[in-house]
């Protein structure tokens, strides 16, 4: 595919590029930045594809369509992989922090300094061999419904990842968004949900329509389903609702990120808990990703598509780092949520 050979080619320049296929989808499409500029947007009016970190304050990284090549291609000739365990040693000290920080975040609710706070950890691995391009075919091979993609920028470095879960699709004025929380294990799937998993869905929905109640009109909420993501089931609400006139993206993406589903309500005092509490910087863990304001051939108008960043890894100077975690309520069990989070990387370790 020529998209592969174009990745090859960037990578060797360090030039910056991203390549991804949005969920169910049989295209690859790409942006090809033509030298090594680090730009970013001002205001969300531009057009191009966005890359933003979990911090709303700092700056999101803008590939500019006037500045960067776009090419889109069918995926053919894409080999089947067969997921397989990776083989890891648990790090007792890893868990024991995570479990420490469970039972504080716990301790918060019960304090009401929140209802709900996600908390996560990433663990790390040298690797001297890491094949980017590889480990991508793989994904895209494994994991259907899910944003796949493969991001580079020189100064930033690679991150790579299968994001179940849409921020929000906004066409003309059609605004469409996603709440999903809740998981468990494919292998232990029943049709009946805990009242902790419903609880932090729940959350979600009731944050979105009230974030967006006096900017929308005609809001509608699907009843929950349940979806499949890789080796883990979740919760999920579709819902759809028409912006009002003169509501700008930029107030969209304000309100809506960061969701309950990877921060917590309410998002002040959960957001200033994991900033505090969590041993490391999140990064573009949690933050956003995707089309912003794109005009392609087939669209009859501009469409912005965004997708948050899960299931996500970095790769910098010979190390892989995973980044996972899970949403705490008052009714989390500690070691359970240790459990959702090795469950949760097993979505990228499962292709390296």
């Amino acid at each position: 595919m020529q998209i592969f050979k174009k990745v090859s080619q960037q990578l060797k320049k360090e030039y910056p590029f991203v390549i991804y296929r949005k969920s169910n989808h049989s295209d690859l499409s790409a942006f090809f930045g033509k030298n090594k500029n680090l730009k970013f947007t001002k205001d969300y009016s531009e057009s191009g594809f966005v890359f933003a970190p979990f911090d709303e304050c700092e700056n999101s990284i803008l590939f500019s369509i006037d500045e960067f090549e776009y090419l889109s291609e069918q995926i053919v000739g894409l080999r089947s992989f067969d997921t397989a365990e990776f083989q890891n040693v648990e790090k007792a000290e890893g868990k024991r922090q995570y479990l420490k920080l469970v039972d504080k975040a716990i301790a918060e609710i019960h304090k009401n300094t929140f209802q709900k706070v996600v908390i996560s950890r990433k663990e790390t691995f040298v690797s001297k061999e890491f094949d980017a391009v590889t480990v991508f075919k793989r994904l895209l091979s494994s994991y259907q419904n899910a944003l796949v993609y493969l991001w580079y920028h020189p100064e930033v470095g690679l991150w790579m990842g299968a994001s179940p879960e849409t921020l929000f699709k906004k066409s003309g004025s059609q605004l469409t968004t996603v709440a999903l929380a809740g998981t468990k294990p494919s292998g232990n799937y029943s049709k009946d949900w805990g009242s902790k998993e419903i609880e932090e869905q729940q959350l979600v929905v009731d944050f979105i329509e009230k974030s967006l109640s006096n900017k929308v009109d005609n809001l509608q909420i699907q009843d929950r389903q349940t979806i499949q993501a890789g080796s883990i089931y979740h919760l999920k609400s579709i819902i759809t609702a028409e912006l009002k006139k003169g509501v700008s993206l930029r107030t969209v993406i304000q309100e809506l990120h960061p969701t309950p589903a990877v921060c917590g309500l309410p998002k002040i005092a959960s957001k200033a808990f994991i900033l505090q509490n969590e041993s490391y910087k999140r990064l573009f863990y949690t933050g956003f990703l995707g089309e912003l304001n794109f005009d392609s051939i087939s669209k009859k108008e501009s469409e912005t598509h965004l997708f948050v960043n899960l299931r996500c890894m970095e790769y910098s100077e010979e190390t892989l780092h995973i980044y996972v975690g899970g949403g705490i309520t008052k009714d989390s069990n500690p070691e359970k949520e240790w459990l959702e989070t090795v469950n949760k990387t097993k979505t990228i370790k499962s292709v390296l």
